[in-house]
């Protein structure tokens, strides 16, 4: 449809723009960008790569080798060298002065999406992925890309935006396919679902912003359409600038939930923030427990069905009770509603269990989602109850069931002051008796440091520490490093310490965790309750980064806490980039006095025998009902 010279002009102004002007300032994030191979493909990368550009991001790319069009089939050998073309790409951009070594975002549109994913779900140094149009919620008939190695719905972890017509969303329910987007649980996904736009056109007008060159290039274009394609591109470039520049701004706009109308047409944007498998109120309801057997009482454990507590009370010869009901705090309100309805089950199920065994002394709730209806059922019996509560300022659901509990036990003193009116008590949260037992911190010549990066592996920690390392190493500090990065993250992070030339003892788990807190200086961790609270009872000074999508932010609040009691210091992940975490780092591991102080700190705000001291506090309320 373009003559010649309106190709020649369209498909050349980004280049030259590019080659005529110098870069000021940077280093910049980089984006790798996927395409399709449709005759207009490389005309949407032009002014794709001139819109980003103008937004402070460098682009490159490369295309796909193969489409679902007619023409041309595409193939998992197809799919794979579009990676690797793209994975050569960024190697190469890296080693530009003005490109980020930090920030690396994948943006993929039309079947560009599958080698997108595949990339994002192979690199852990993924920070953000787009998909656009290209149809990878659910397996596609020629089993790309799921015919991949390298597929695997839990390794998706970096931030996710998938925007495409509402018309290619279909339910799992009829279709028997389980959407990726469900499926994958670790990461922050955002659906940017519109109506009234086709497959064709939004792949191509959504890109470009409606450039009016474009929209005289795809005669269908109508001149209202316009400025639904410039939302859907300022919406992409909005979550970029988030999670690629930091921008605070943009990432409060992406965490609200909006509808939209513009021209007839309605955008649905959903967000669901990162899930992670948590196993943190286990451990202290079985503490509780050893010690009630300990005192010969009976105990019985009510569960949930999904999760790990089935196995690890099982292991400890505990009898249990599973009841089906889920937490709704990242849910969708549809979805929400669904898991609600299940609330009078799970309680019918746990007024039966509790009738079978009276007389009881009374029901400890120590989170997690069968803690509700545990809860609320001992109270239509009128069961004594107790509430821990592990963090320094309680969720949604301790704070409904805290006014009917007849004592709450917080893990933490801050926590008294979300219960004015109530009986409760700092009594400790429960941590193994070995932490206590730690030695006074000694620094080391040359400094020990730990990092911790939890079970799950803390994708935000094990990105950031070998970069900031790499940068104290050049500095010329020498430390001994242990870092146990999770099972998933084992190998990669042992990689890259590899890449930076470090030495370090890099481990999926912990066997002995409070040998590791002895042998070390500092520590870098995440801040859940008893992160926290095992610092404090080995006496080990910490730098602390907060999972910012915990649910209430009750990280951050854990992490201020022990900061306050002079025990440590606390970076936000938008504050924590590995210069800043370097800086740190750097200044503490220096000064042994101030390592000496962080732990003695920490130390002063520990409280031993914090299980003992709750299965007392259960007794005392407790008697035959």
């Amino acid at each position: 449809a373009l003559s010649e010279e309106q190709f020649e002009a369209l498909s050349q102004q980004p280049l030259t723009a590019v080659e005529d002007s110098t870069p000021l300032g940077g280093p910049f994030p980089l984006v790798v960008i996927g395409q399709g191979v449709y005759y207009e493909s490389p005309i949407v990368f032009a002014a794709l790569a001139e819109y980003l550009a103008g937004r402070g991001f460098v682009v490159v790319t490369s295309p796909l080798v193969g489409t679902n069009s007619p023409i041309v089939t595409v193939d998992v050998v197809g799919l794979e060298t579009q990676v690797r073309d793209l994975e050569f790409a960024v190697a190469y951009a890296r080693r530009l002065p003005y490109v980020s070594q930090n920030k690396l975002g994948v943006f993929g549109f039309d079947m560009g999406g599958m080698a997108g994913l595949i990339l994002t779900m192979r690199n852990a140094d993924v920070d953000a992925f787009v998909s656009v149009s290209s149809g990878v919620l659910y397996p596609q008939p020629a089993g790309i890309p799921m015919a991949s190695p390298d597929y695997d719905p839990a390794a998706l972890r970096s931030p996710w935006l998938h925007s495409v017509p509402s018309s290619w969303i279909r339910s799992s329910e009829t279709s028997g396919d389980e959407s990726l987007f469900t499926a994958a649980n670790q990461s922050d996904r955002y659906l940017l679902l519109t109506e009234g736009m086709g497959h064709v056109d939004y792949t191509g007008y959504s890109l470009i912003e409606g450039r009016p060159a474009m929209v005289e290039y795809w005669e269908a274009a109508k001149p209202g359409d316009i400025d639904r394609y410039r939302m859907v591109s300022s919406y992409i470039a909005t979550f970029f600038a988030a999670y690629l520049q930091d921008d605070s701004d943009s990432m409060a706009l992406l965490s609200k939930n909006r509808l939209e109308s513009v021209q007839g047409s309605t955008m649905t944007i959903e967000h669901r923030p990162a899930e992670t498998a948590t196993i943190t109120y286990i451990f202290p309801g079985l503490a509780v427990a050893r010690e009630l057997k300990a005192r010969e009482i009976d105990v019985h454990w009510l569960g949930a069905r999904r999760g790990l507590e089935a196995e690890l009370v099982a292991e400890r010869n505990i009898p249990i009770t599973l009841v089906d009901l889920e937490g709704i705090q990242t849910l969708t309100p549809s979805a929400a509603a669904r898991v609600l309805a299940k609330l009078p089950g799970a309680i019918a199920t746990s007024v039966r269990t509790l009738l079978k065994l009276r007389p009881l002394v009374g029901v400890v709730g120590v989170g997690g989602y069968a803690s509700t209806a545990g809860m609320m059922a001992a109270g239509l019996l009128g069961v004594p109850t107790v509430l821990q509560e592990q963090n320094s300022i309680p969720g949604k659901v301790n704070k409904f069931l805290a006014p009917f509990s007849d004592l709450v036990c917080c893990g933490f003193e801050d926590a008294l002051k979300a219960f004015p009116s109530l009986s409760a008590e700092w009594t400790g949260n429960p941590v193994r008796a070995d932490f206590f037992e730690v030695s006074d911190v000694a620094p080391h010549d040359p400094p020990r440091l730990l990092i911790l990066g939890g079970s799950q592996g803390s994708l935000f920690i094990n990105r950031t520490l070998p970069r900031a390392l790499a940068t104290l190493r050049d500095e010329g500090l020498e430390i001994e490093i242990k870092h146990q990065a999770g099972v998933r993250w084992a190998e990669v992070v042992r990689t890259a310490y590899q890449d930076f030339k470090l030495e370090a003892k890099v481990s999926a788990f912990l066997a002995q965790p409070w040998q590791a807190f002895a042998e070390a200086d500092l520590v870098v961790a995440r801040s859940g309750a008893l992160t926290i609270s095992e610092l404090a009872a080995a006496g080990r000074g910490a730098l602390l980064i907060p999972f910012a999508a915990a649910a209430g932010n009750h990280q951050e609040f854990n992490a201020r806490s022990l900061e306050r009691a002079g025990g440590a210091l606390v970076l936000t992940e938008n504050e924590a980039m590995p210069l800043r975490v370097s800086m740190l780092l750097g200044k503490l591991l220096r000064d042994h006095d101030a390592l000496r102080d962080m732990g003695r700190s920490a130390r002063e705000v520990a409280l031993p025998n914090a299980a003992a001291r709750l299965a007392e506090r259960v007794l005392s309320i407790g008697g035959g009902v």
